[in-house]
């Protein structure tokens, strides 16, 4: 009777490993909604504009332009919600004269197309070739909150930003995937590993990163270890109040602030 208690065993766990094969995609980006427009939420000199990111997919994005001289942020969002929730950045960013280019990926805020990794990459090169032909003068700083980090950092050797802001950024989606599902070989399961520790030596801009003290989603430990693989300049901040993306309430905004004077950015 024990190999039948074995074999059913075996059955379940097989099954489980064809499910988070066939499914991850859903798992690691569930799209999201439409959005709310920036005029909802009182956002005074923020648009919407739409771009072309191939295959006849066009995207949304919202558009505040810089101040005279001043650099322009180009932010890429995590796995999930939609660009009305991250209304904030707008907001602290606008404060200190800064242009916020947010691009929302397919499947996100009401756009159309699935998402992968190769995907996502292609629409963060159509965000920065547009950003490039509305704000040519302008330095760009990179943006990356939770998987947008691993966009951010994929896209910057081409880029060459004048600065990196990661929140809550992880290592790769290969060690989080068998972090979080130890009992199956979810590294070898897993297709888009955003290797971004990988790609971590040949970043060339100051890098800084932001990671909350209680982060429930992203173990501290694995953002210490992307940062441990960054060359300088670079500093690590840890907002203790903090869980994932909820860095800006807790004193994360005036972090960013005084790292990117501290660059005369």
């Amino acid at each position: 009777m024990l190999w039948i208690a074995a074999l059913a065993v075996g059955v379940v766990y097989a099954g489980i490993v064809v499910f988070m094969y066939v499914y991850q995609g859903k798992l690691m980006y569930p799209g999201s909604g439409s959005t709310e427009p920036p005029q909802a939420l009182g956002l005074a000199g923020v648009s919407e504009v739409r771009f072309e990111a191939g295959n006849g997919q066009k995207l949304l994005a919202w558009w505040q332009p810089p101040q005279d001289g001043r650099p322009v942020v180009l932010y890429f969002h995590g796995n999930a919600g939609t660009l009305a929730g991250r209304a904030d950045k707008f907001t602290h960013f606008g404060a200190g004269g800064y242009g916020l280019l947010m691009p929302a990926y397919r499947s996100y805020s009401g756009n159309g197309g699935t998402p992968s990794q190769p995907q996502l990459m292609r629409d963060a090169e159509a965000a920065a070739r547009w950003l490039a032909a509305h704000a040519p003068d302008a330095p760009v700083i990179l943006y990356g909150e939770s998987l947008g980090g691993s966009v951010a950092l994929q896209l910057a050797p081409g880029l060459k930003p004048a600065a990196i802001v990661l929140e809550g950024a992880f290592d790769s989606a290969a060690d989080m995937a068998q972090a979080r599902y130890p009992i199956l070989p979810a590294a070898w399961l897993i297709r888009d590993r955003w290797d971004s520790i990988r790609i971590a030596p040949d970043i060339s801009a100051p890098v800084l990163m932001l990671h909350g003290g209680h982060d429930k989603t992203i173990p501290l430990s694995h953002g210490k270890r992307l940062f441990s693989a960054l060359p300088e300049p670079k500093r690590f901040i840890v907002v203790e109040e903090g869980n994932h993306v909820d860095l800006f309430d807790f004193g994360g905004a005036q972090h960013v602030m005084n790292w990117l004077a501290s660059h005369r950015l």
